[in-house]
């Protein structure tokens, strides 16, 4: 990939994202009439935007591994890092703060153990890209794989909320 590919791919997507967040927020404010939504729909939107949060935090990884405006989107996946664990601590055990449930049934529970080990195994991958000028070029693929995993599963939890 070359790297008027990657400015292109990063000049694209910044406003693509940024409109879609728009338009979950507008969605989310008409479909309720203007309401607020209840706790239970407030924790599934949540939950849905974990997995947006996980092909951000892999973009903002790759454009720092191919030298991408790197300072800047080290701040953003610091940034991503941090939104990304203290949601999902506040899906697994709930988080007032938030507005968000804890797991309320054995199924999310247990998904949510599933979800933090793969965690567990995807965040050290992405910390190096924070400490240093360039994200290491052969971590990509562990971080790619580990990526579609998690989304994966996270994608899984809100099924299983949906089913509720």
């Amino acid at each position: 990939v070359s790297r008027d590919q990657v400015r292109t791919i990063a000049d694209l997507s910044e406003p693509l994202l940024e409109a879609m967040e728009e338009m979950a927020t507008r969605f989310e404010y008409f479909a309720t009439g203007g309401k607020t939504f209840s706790v239970l729909s407030r924790t599934v939107a949540v939950a849905e935007r974990q997995s947006t949060l996980v092909h951000k935090m892999t973009k903002e990884y790759l454009l720092i591994a191919y030298g991408h405006e790197v300072e800047r989107n080290q701040l953003r996946l610091a940034e991503s890092l941090d939104a990304f664990e203290h949601a999902l601590d506040g899906l697994q055990k709930g988080d007032s703060q938030v507005r968000v449930l804890p797991a309320p049934t054995a199924g999310l529970t247990e998904q949510y153990t599933v979800l933090r080990r793969i965690w567990g195994e995807y965040r050290p991958l992405l910390r190096p890209a924070l400490d240093s000028r360039k994200a290491a070029s052969d971590g990509i693929e562990g971080v790619v794989q580990l990526a579609r995993r998690l989304a994966g599963e996270m994608e899984r939890a809100v099924a299983l909320y949906h089913a509720l």
